[in-house]
């Protein structure tokens, strides 16, 4: 499930933490690397001699894939109201089996 269907609530609506929950995959490809990718968003993908430092290099590709669109300089009229976001972004790592 993309998105989580409980909403964190702090004093007020415009406090609202939404749950955002991604799915990455991990393939061994040539050379004894691991590929790195998230279900849902297929263009962010990576690769890494190891599966945690493909971990690593997925959380760096999935921001500059973010960071990508404010490149495309897409003019916002100036009287559109805007607010800041904040995107935080939690990795669990699982211990090895």
């Amino acid at each position: 499930m993309l998105f989580s269907p409980d909403r964190l609530y702090s004093g007020s609506v415009n406090a609202v933490r939404e749950l955002l929950q991604l799915t990455p995959i991990y393939e061994q490809v040539e050379g004894g690397w691991t590929q790195a990718g998230l279900v849902e968003l297929p263009g962010v993908i990576t690769a890494a001699p190891s599966r945690e430092e493909a971990q690593d290099m997925l959380l760096d590709a999935l921001r500059e894939f973010l960071l990508s669109f404010r490149e495309g300089g897409t003019d916002m009229p100036t009287s559109v109201d805007t607010d800041a976001l904040t995107l935080t972004i939690n990795v669990g790592r699982t211990p090895a089996a």
